[in-house]
């Protein structure tokens, strides 16, 4: 059986489940007085992730460590090995039983709180979390703030930006200019190569919230491309791109132990995150969404308005943790951990 390629192609791109009722893909072409979006374009992206991942590689190795150490984030202590203990991890296991360990403790003529605290040393050595943390927090902030630093540009000098009227009014007849264009595919592919890196990053305890988050701003930047709605995409990127410079550079503070400096940033961070994430967004951008669009949805823009909610919904998750973080800045006088921070215990570290 022979597979009907056209006809799924069709399907796939099915007006109806892509487009308002009433609009064709022809309304969505570029024409002699405007530009549009067009899928074909996206082949750049893969090669703008392999760009990035390799431009973090050598950030990350040859810039971001030598300047994570300028600012006093301090190395891995020197591992001192155990013959005994380190042929059982390297050939038996790296997470011993209590009857291992009891039985390694024996071997050795050692505590069992020696052997737990020997594993669980081996088990990051080698891999220097805080130093690895530092160097991905580094890599972060120069994207956050370069992609902050082009959005400014790109959309600030619209005459759109701050009347959320024309968003979405009319969007079929928006254009996308190069730099609008060249703004989506940046972020499109520093997302990607976020989504692709999560796994091998440094694991916090909003792992799969985070993984969530990557998977839906990935739905809504190539849905809004795709379908036109090219304005108010680039005030949702442009938004959400405010704060997260601000928590990248409070960490590096935090790393290298700046107390003061750290406060002084996270208290940026709070101000920006609560006013364009807790109000902005789903104030003045849902009610110009929603007052100001009057065709009806197709099932792929229900499905877009779902993800926005839902982006909502993990904002104000954050937002809770912000605010506990706040109180301990105001009550104890510093924010003494990333609420983020990594699963495993860092004792060893510091």
């Amino acid at each position: 059986m022979e597979l009907d390629v056209p006809m799924f192609y069709n399907l796939f791109w099915s007006e109806s489940f892509w487009l308002p009722v009433g609009y064709r893909w022809k309304d969505l072409e570029s024409t002699a007085e405007r530009r549009k979006a067009d899928v074909k374009d996206l082949w750049i992206i893969p090669v703008l992730v392999l760009i990035i991942t390799m431009f973090r590689v050598l950030f990350e190795k040859y810039i971001a460590f030598w300047f994570c150490k300028f600012i006093g984030i301090k190395e891995q202590k020197k591992f001192l090995p155990n013959i005994t203990l380190e042929k059982h991890f390297k050939k038996v296991n790296e997470y011993p039983t209590i009857k291992e360990i009891s039985k390694l403790a024996s071997q050795t003529s050692s505590g069992i709180p020696y052997i737990r605290l020997w594993f669980r040393r081996r088990r990051k050595y080698g891999k220097n979390v805080l130093m690895k943390k530092a160097t991905e927090t580094c890599y972060r902030a120069l994207f956050y703030m370069s992609l902050f630093a082009y959005g400014s540009h790109v959309v600030l000098r619209t005459d759109w930006i701050w009347d959320n009227s024309l968003w979405v009014t009319n969007y079929t007849e928006h254009e996308i200019t190069t730099e609008m264009q060249w703004y989506y595919h940046m972020e499109i592919a520093f997302y990607f190569a976020l989504l692709f890196s999560h796994f091998s990053d440094t694991q916090r305890k909003d792992f799969y919230q985070m993984l969530i988050h990557h998977v839906a701003t990935l739905i809504l930047l190539l849905g809004s491309y795709v379908t036109s709605y090219y304005r108010i995409g680039c005030v949702i990127i442009y938004l959400h791109d405010a704060a997260d410079v601000w928590l990248e550079c409070a960490k590096l503070a935090n790393y290298a132990k700046i107390q003061k400096l750290c406060d002084a940033i996270f208290g940026v961070f709070a101000i920006v995150y609560t006013v364009t994430r807790i109000f902005y967004y789903p104030i003045w951008v849902a009610y110009g969404y929603f007052h100001y669009s009057h065709h009806t949805q197709s099932i792929f823009q229900q499905f877009l308005v779902s993800i926005c909610f839902l982006i909502i919904f993990l904002n104000f998750y954050w937002g809770f943790l912000l605010a506990r973080m706040v109180y301990r800045l105001i009550a104890v006088g510093n924010v003494e951990k990333d609420a983020r921070s990594d699963t495993e215990n860092e004792d060893d570290e510091n």
